[in-house]
């Protein structure tokens, strides 16, 4: 089947509009066809409408490339709302080159007392766009309070010119959950969220990430991935997986994390870069940030300015926790301070690292090569026990460690730890 080239331009499904609305039920299935050239106001190839009802749509061994709407959802738009259920499966297929101001690929919409659930398996989004006056969302996918399977699958070479650059995901209300199994999302590009973007606005987003690749893309601020609580609880998980070459203008190359949870175990970032946090930005700042790390390494990141690791901020009132175990940050390195870590408690906030069972070796700085201390006008406390700082190198002073108090509250506890070959380069 190829359905082509039609248009409805202020209307939804420019190629097909499946309706489950005001309490019917209604299936679609679509295999091993194409759809292209397809114009809507949303829904460019495919209007999924579960308002009120039940929609389920199948997509099977199809390629839906160069849709284009003006709203949402260049290739696809599902949506449940109104209580209605709107249900989509997209597996061994393509879908390229659409256009949207939100969901360049798919938009997905959860609405009121409705239910969104999706699956993407074995199959490849690329090369999708979402642009709107540099605030759109989800070059390759915009999945609003839904629960979100990818699985087995690539998402490369999407844009957006506002956030989530293949993957945009907020919670508006209630609770949305996404889970990226053994995929790769690489070369893709936003403003914030180079690869995703997820969001609590008011309710609790969930991001899980297992067995996959977050490599090579781009953003203003959060590189790899950008999470943020707004006013809602955003947590995001990380196992088993690599984020490597990320790159941010601003800060967190591989991941910004801004008054939410991160946590990681089993996993490598290496080879991102920002001009702030080359490996990951905790921003407490005016609120609260967590990062656990565990069984993990941070390699070979690099910062234009402080943390070239992981920079931990909970300046402003604010509060930043970085609790690191059994891992090891190796050869990062920032052009000022922190070369493994910058912990700012600075102008009334605190910020707490604790570093246990863990190495830092062969980073660099300025000041701090190892960790830079920073409490000035505020508060930060570093915990290192039965680790390892060895082999730093710094230009001015604190190969291993730089404690600065600075008007503020500066201390440092070392528990059954080893600091040795650390140099200081004009000492």
């Amino acid at each position: 089947c190829i359905i082509i080239s039609n248009s409805v331009p202020v209307l939804q499904g420019g190629g097909i509009y499946n309706d489950g609305a005001f309490g019917g039920n209604a299936t679609l299935t679509v295999a091993n066809s194409a759809l292209s050239g397809n114009v809507a106001g949303d829904g460019g190839g495919i209007f999924n409408d579960g308002e009120s009802g039940s929609a389920t749509l199948l997509i099977v061994g199809t390629s839906l490339n160069s849709n284009s709407v003006s709203s949402g959802g260049g290739a696809i738009y599902n949506e449940g709302d109104g209580g209605g259920n709107g249900t989509l499966i997209v597996s061994n297929s393509f879908i390229s080159g659409n256009s949207a101001a939100f969901g360049g690929g798919i938009f997905i919409i959860n609405g009121s007392n409705g239910a969104v659930n999706v699956q993407i398996v074995n199959s490849t989004l690329s090369s999708n766009s979402a642009n709107f006056f540099f605030n759109g969302f989800g070059g390759g996918l915009y999945a609003g309070g839904a629960t979100l399977t990818i699985a087995n699958s690539v998402l490369s070479d999407n844009t957006a010119d506002g956030s989530g650059g293949a993957l945009y995901s907020e919670c508006p209300s209630g609770s949305a959950t996404v889970q990226i199994l053994s995929s790769t999302l690489t070369n893709n590009s936003a403003n914030k969220g180079g690869g995703v973007y997820n969001e609590a606005r008011e309710g609790t987003a969930t991001l899980t990430i297992t067995n996959s690749s977050v490599n090579g893309n781009f953003a203003g601020s959060g590189g790899g991935i950008f999470v943020s609580g707004f006013n809602g609880t955003a947590t995001v998980q990380i196992a088993s997986s690599i984020l490597s070459s990320n790159s941010a203008n601003s800060s967190g190359g591989g991941i910004y994390v801004g008054s939410a949870a991160l946590t990681i175990a089993n996993s490598t970032l290496s080879g991102n870069s920002a001009d702030t946090a080359g490996g990951i930005y905790n921003d407490g700042q005016s609120s609260s940030g967590t990062v656990s790390l565990t069984d993990s390494t941070l390699s070979g990141n690099a910062a234009n300015f402080d943390g070239g690791a992981v920079y931990n901020n909970g300046a402003q009132s604010g509060h930043a926790t970085l609790q690191i175990a059994n891992s090891a940050l190796i050869e990062n390195s920032a052009s000022e301070t922190g070369g493994g870590i910058y912990n700012n408690g600075e102008n009334g906030g605190s910020a707490t690292v604790i570093l246990t069972r863990s190495t830092l070796g062969g980073n660099s700085a300025v000041s701090g090569a190892g960790i830079f201390n920073d409490g000035f006008e505020g508060s930060a406390s570093l915990r290192v026990n039965s680790s390892t700082l060895s082999s730093n190198l710094v230009a001015d002073a604190g190969g291993a460690i730089y404690n600065d108090a600075g008007r503020g509250f500066a201390s440092v506890a070392i528990t059954n730890s080893t600091l040795s070959g650390n140099v200081a380069s004009n000492s």
